[in-house]
C-alpha cells in the first residue's frame, strides 16, 4: 500500500440509550476500518455489532495476509463472502439464544489498497468522502423508503410510509443481504468519514461538510466536534464516527 493512513474513531452512547449498540474497529496498520450499528432484542443489538466487527476483522486480516486480490471480480467476491459469513453466524447465534432473537446490525467496511478504496455496506450506516472542499455520500441507505424510490415511487410519497426507516438489508437476515460495494481511486489528502445514523440523522450534509472543513487537520478534535454537535441537536441514538485521512507515504 502506497498510502499513509491517519485514523481516529469515537463512539458515544448518546442521550437516551442505556447501552451503546454501535461498535467500531480501526486496523492499527490503517488498511481497513469497520463500523456496525446493532439492533434487536434486549441485548441483541450490542451482541450483533460486536460479533460482526470481530468476524469481519478476522476474515479481512486473513485476506490481507494472503494479499488482497488485484482482480476486481475476485476482490468483490471475497468482500461479499465476508458479509455472508458474518450474516450467517449472527443469524445462527440469534436462533440459538431466545434473548438474542431477531438481532442484526448494519455494517460498513472501508478497505484501502495501493490505488483504490473499497467500501462495502448494508444498512443505513454511511461512508462519506471529503475531497478538495466537497463532500460526497458514497453509500445509499438500505431502507424501505429508498427501496421504494428505486422501484419508482416518488420520494414525497415514500417519505410518508409508516415504516420508511426500517432496514431492507442488514447483517443477521437470512438469506444474507447482498452488500453494495463501491470502488474508487484515492487521492492525497482524501478524508473519509464512516458513521452510524446517530450522526447522519442529526446533522445535515452541509453541517458535516462545514465540520470537516474546519477541523480535518486534527482528526480527534474533528471527530469529537461531530459527535458533540449531533448530541446537541438531539443525540437520542448512539453516535459513532471514524475518520480516515490519506497521505502518500
Amino acid at each position: 500500500m502506497n498510502a499513509k493512513v491517519s485514523a481516529f474513531g469515537i463512539s458515544h452512547v448518546g442521550r437516551v440509550r442505556a447501552r451503546n449498540e454501535d461498535c467500531i474497529l480501526i486496523d492499527p496498520e490503517g488498511h481497513y476500518a469497520v463500523l456496525a450499528d446493532g439492533m434487536g432484542g434486549h441485548k441483541g443489538g450490542q451482541e450483533a455489532s460486536r460479533m460482526t466487527v470481530e468476524i469481519v476483522s478476522a476474515i479481512v486480516n486473513e485476506i490481507l495476509e494472503e494479499g488482497f486480490p488485484a482482480n476486481e471480480t475476485l476482490a468483490r467476491a471475497k468482500l461479499r463472502a465476508t458479509f455472508q459469513s458474518a450474516a450467517t453466524q449472527v443469524a445462527h447465534r440469534g436462533q440459538e439464544f431466545p434473548e438474542l432473537e431477531n438481532m442484526g446490525t448494519t455494517l460498513v467496511l472501508w478497505l484501502i489498497n495501493a490505488k483504490h478504496v473499497y467500501i462495502a455496506h448494508v444498512g443505513d450506516s454511511r461512508c462519506y468522502l471529503f475531497r478538495k472542499g466537497h463532500l460526497f455520500q458514497l453509500t445509499m441507505d438500505h431502507t424501505l423508503e429508498n427501496e421504494q424510490v428505486n422501484l419508482g415511487l416518488p420520494r414525497e410519497q415514500a417519505m410518508t410510509m409508516p415504516m420508511r426507516a426500517v432496514l431492507s438489508r442488514n447483517i443477521g437476515l437470512m438469506p444474507p443481504s447482498e452488500p453494495d460495494i463501491a470502488k474508487l481511486p484515492w487521492e492525497r489528502e482524501d478524508l473519509f468519514l464512516v458513521c452510524s445514523d446517530g450522526l447522519s440523522n442529526r446533522l445535515t450534509h452541509s453541517q458535516i461538510r462545514h465540520r470537516l472543513e474546519q477541523g480535518c487537520e486534527n482528526l480527534p478534535n474533528c471527530a469529537r466536534s461531530l459527535v458533540e454537535q449531533a448530541w446537541m441537536q438531539g443525540g437520542e441514538d448512539n453516535i459513532s464516527v471514524v475518520l480516515l485521512q490519506l497521505m502518500k507515504a
